[in-house]
């Protein structure tokens, strides 16, 4: 049995790094993910904040309804 070429072999033809369709892309550049990131952040702390102060007040009325 033949060994199979170093051109089977190689990365550059190996299914996993052939795109399905389309041209190849450039990967999205840094400071486009940190404009998306870095307000979702900020949203997801606020929500986490609002969150919190709601807990705190419903535990304040609870308790002051003894």
């Amino acid at each position: 049995m033949l060994a199979p070429s170093p051109v089977l072999l190689s990365a550059a033809v190996h299914p996993a790094t052939v795109p399905l369709h389309g041209a190849v892309r450039t990967p999205v550049p840094h400071w486009v993910v940190l404009l998306g990131a870095v307000p979702a952040l900020w949203l997801l702390a606020a929500a986490a904040v609002v969150a919190v102060d709601r807990l705190h007040r419903r535990f304040r009325r609870s308790e002051g309804a003894d």
